[in-house]
């Protein structure tokens, strides 16, 4: 049997890096080839063995502040500094 991982590795892989290629030269193959990977992808992560919901939620708190603290510039203060 073959694990997913070595197929990612092996053939979707330089299957993207094929498709880089294809993007800079304007192949239409491209395209197909992305729907191919994507459904790849999809295909795999239904029998990944981590689920979604076991995954911790990503927090972003330490990089940005609250929304509710940043607080959007009043116009008329914009037309005073100009």
């Amino acid at each position: 049997m073959v694990s997913l991982e070595l197929l990612t590795v092996f053939v979707v892989g330089p299957m993207a890096c094929l498709v880089c290629y294809d993007i800079a030269k304007k192949n239409p193959r491209a395209n197909v080839l992305m729907v191919i990977i994507a459904t790849a992808e999809l295909y795999g992560g239904m029998f990944s063995p981590v689920k979604l919901h076991s995954v911790p939620p990503c927090s972003l708190h330490h990089i940005l502040p609250p929304m509710s603290t940043r607080v959007p510039p009043n116009a008329s203060q914009l037309r005073k500094a100009s």
